[in-house]
């Protein structure tokens, strides 16, 4: 009788509101523990996971040891530990200060990996880190990770490549432990085209979307080029949506009706052929960033910070599949 494979067991540091474990949930792992420092953020992520067990506080306060204690776990026993350190630091979207205090909070990701010693770990941060002054840092942080007993490889990944309607990329490092002799690599996409914000939000196109994220949305018209309002466009291109970051952001208009990356810190506007510029619902908002409509969150903040739980569930079955050439899970 072949007895049933365990869930591999995952730790999610910088947890947020939940949106990293919702698709490492849905790949099949067993989340033992979340560490975030927000009250907002874990009010929401226990009202979505209730089963697993919040830290709430400053992840510099929490020792190595108790952190095992937490999960369940000893050195080298945890299979994955998850984790996005704060990212406005390195933000094309912010002030870009390399001092930035924020910025060093990734050390104590890397105390943390080196106290569990998983098996692999997956971080996420944002595509800045590889832009100008900030490629220092990128360094910084890969040399860390390698010296905390891992290969390492890290990919910038776009969120539309795995069904989420936005144009947001990503870069994600994916570690194995040196001892298990097997190389990272990162998941290829699994959609050739775009899901378009039309799609996401059409009752009618759906099904096209993540797992179908809501079930009674409105049919949102798309522009044409010739409608809109700006001189990047002419009347050659093809219909897009109009998607406007405000206040004190240009339009932004993307071909196929790709929503640009939600943001934390302010509200998205959405426009299409029939109405004046309005914000975008919660639902919408959540629908954008590749949450279902059943998942419990209420401020925009939240759902702009968090992971798109598509991406991180491909992820999350990619590393599955590096672990499963390990040594079997008993």
């Amino acid at each position: 009788m072949n007895m049933p494979r365990r869930k591999p067991s995952l730790v999610s540091l910088f947890a947020g509101c939940g949106g990293s474990s919702l698709g490492y949930q849905q790949a099949g792992y067993d989340v033992r523990l979340a560490v975030e420092w927000d009250a907002g953020a874990t009010a929401a992520y226990r009202c979505n996971f209730p089963k697993t067990l919040v830290w709430e506080g400053d992840i510099c306060d929490l020792s190595g040891a108790e952190a095992l204690k937490l999960a369940g776990v000893g050195p080298g026993e945890l299979d994955v530990l998850d984790g996005s350190p704060p990212c406005q630091g390195f933000s094309t979207a912010g002030k870009r200060r390399f001092a930035d205090r924020r910025n060093r909070l990734f050390e104590e990701y890397v105390r943390l990996l080196e106290a569990f010693r998983p098996r692999a770990f997956v971080m996420e941060n944002v595509s800045g880190l590889v832009k100008g002054k900030m490629k220092l840092a990128f360094a910084e942080m890969t040399i860390a990770l390698k010296n905390a007993g891992y290969r390492v490889s890290c990919r910038l990944l776009n969120a539309w490549w795995y069904g989420v309607p936005q144009d947001r990329r990503r870069l994600i490092w994916i570690g194995m432990r040196d001892d298990l002799g097997v190389e990272p690599s990162h998941p290829a996409p699994t959609q050739r085209r775009p899901i378009t914000v039309t799609m996401a939000l059409d009752a009618a196109g759906i099904t096209s979307g993540w797992r179908g994220a809501i079930k009674n949305a409105i049919h949102y018209g798309e522009w044409r080029s010739s409608q809109l309002p700006s001189p990047m466009l002419n009347a050659s291109q093809p219909p897009v949506v109009l998607i406007e970051h405000h206040p004190g952001y240009k339009d932004a208009a993307f071909h196929e009706g790709l929503a640009p990356t939600l943001a934390s810190g302010r509200k998205t506007r959405l426009t299409d052929g029939n109405e004046l510029p309005r914000y975008l619902t919660i639902d919408e908002a959540k629908i954008l960033q590749g949450f279902p409509d059943t998942f419990d969150v209420n401020e925009y903040r939240l759902i702009g910070n968090s992971v798109a739980p598509p991406m991180a569930e491909a992820v999350g079955r990619h590393v599955m599949r590096l672990l499963r050439k390990t040594a079997p899970c008993p």
